[in-house]
């Protein structure tokens, strides 16, 4: 994709595509670099941080809210592979558990921000203000 073609997407397709891209490589990440949760993932958290780096920076980009929960998501899963880098004393079942959950409101926040970005292009009008930071 040319540069100039993927600063015209709308925010949802480049959000979208972050994340599906991220959720792609954690695969391989996992298998290459896999401790079967016993240790940290160091192969998904470097995902993890590109991920978190990419939402950044088209959070910094587009007026869409809702790329600032998806942030917020994203950096409590980094923080997640951090907490077990440092303390060796987490169970691993929790860090199973937590540490691909904050996808989901991640998910949830490009899905209801997209929602109300449409509706909003559609002219209906929203009492919220999801969908824009300004």
């Amino acid at each position: 994709m040319h540069l100039r073609t993927a600063v015209r997407r709308p925010a949802g397709t480049l959000g979208a595509t972050i994340m599906l891209a991220g959720g792609i490589l954690s695969v391989p990440a996992a298998i290459l670099f896999g401790s079967m949760w016993m240790r940290p993932q160091l192969g998904v958290f470097f995902v993890d941080l590109i991920v978190l780096a990419s939402l950044l920076g088209l959070a910094l980009w587009a007026d869409r809210s809702w790329s600032l929960w998806a942030v917020s998501a994203q950096i409590i899963a980094v923080i997640t592979h951090i907490v077990m880098m440092i303390d060796h004393t987490v169970v691993p079942w929790a860090y199973a558990l937590a540490q691909p959950f904050w996808a989901y409101p991640a998910l949830l926040a490009l899905a209801l921000g997209t929602r109300i970005h449409q509706r909003r292009l559609r002219g209906v009008p929203s009492k919220s203000v999801f969908w824009r930071v300004s």
